[in-house]
């Protein structure tokens, strides 16, 4: 099974560290590993040779990209009004136009929720997978909607793989919200004591201390031992109610 290193967004964190860039935003910024980040006049990514191509004080040079912390171009113009305005084209074009140079993971995280409200997974599995593939800061609600894709275009095989590697080598926020997801299935297939087991319960006990997936949790816990006549329920509600005042579970 294929396995990958992951890492979950950060508060105000993007694609690149937006305290070590110059400033202003009239000029491409490149910061190459060990160097402070510059100012330059023009800037393009060549994926296939996996460089960038820069231009300063009218010298051209080549920078693999290995070398290269980040990159950055000017700042699309349209891109603030394509995502107020949720236009797929136009975010489509910046994803292109921009690629390897930070706006394009831009783009890319607004076109995933875009196109799962268009009821379009293919094209949403296709940004999300060029997205990881790009970073490795994934929001948690991201990768949600990137497995809720997979499951609505029918890709069952590829669902089951994500959540086993979340499960095994995600973060605990990603591996958490993967149990619950696992749970759900075995519910809809009517296996409530394996979903209960290896789903909520398992969450609710491992994780406890993820507080973004916590009340799913517990509520779902508390439904699947009422289904199962369990007197544990009451246990977990009882948790629930300390935890989260507000219920009415």
């Amino acid at each position: 099974m294929k396995t990958r290193t992951l890492t979950t967004i950060t508060v105000a964190a993007t694609v690149i560290a937006a305290t070590a860039v110059p400033a202003g935003e009239s000029k491409p910024v490149l910061k190459q590993i060990g160097r402070p980040a510059e100012f330059v006049d023009a800037i393009q990514y060549r994926p296939f040779s996996e460089e960038y191509i820069v231009t300063k004080r009218s010298a051209v040079f080549r920078v693999p990209a290995k070398n290269v912390e980040y990159a950055r171009s000017v700042k699309p113009g349209d891109l603030d009004s394509a995502v107020r305005a949720r236009n797929a084209a136009v975010l489509e074009r910046i994803r292109k136009k921009h690629r390897g140079l930070g706006w394009d993971t831009v783009a890319l995280r607004h076109l995933v929720p875009i196109y799962i409200s268009k009821k379009q997974p293919g094209l949403a599995i296709n940004a999300f997978e060029d997205l990881r593939d790009r970073t490795t800061a994934i929001p948690t609600d991201l990768y949600r909607q990137y497995l809720d894709a997979l499951k609505a275009a029918g890709k069952n095989a590829t669902l089951q793989e994500e959540l086993e590697n979340l499960m095994s080598t995600g973060p605990r926020d990603l591996a958490a919200m993967a149990n619950i997801m696992r749970g759900d299935m075995l519910m809809k297939e009517g296996q409530v004591r394996l979903a209960l087991v290896d789903g909520y319960l398992r969450t609710a006990v491992l994780f406890r201390n993820v507080k973004d997936q916590r009340r799913e949790t517990l509520e779902k816990t508390i439904a699947a031992l009422e289904q199962l006549h369990d007197r544990r329920a009451e246990k977990f509600r009882q948790q629930l109610k300390r935890e989260f005042p507000d219920s009415t579970t």
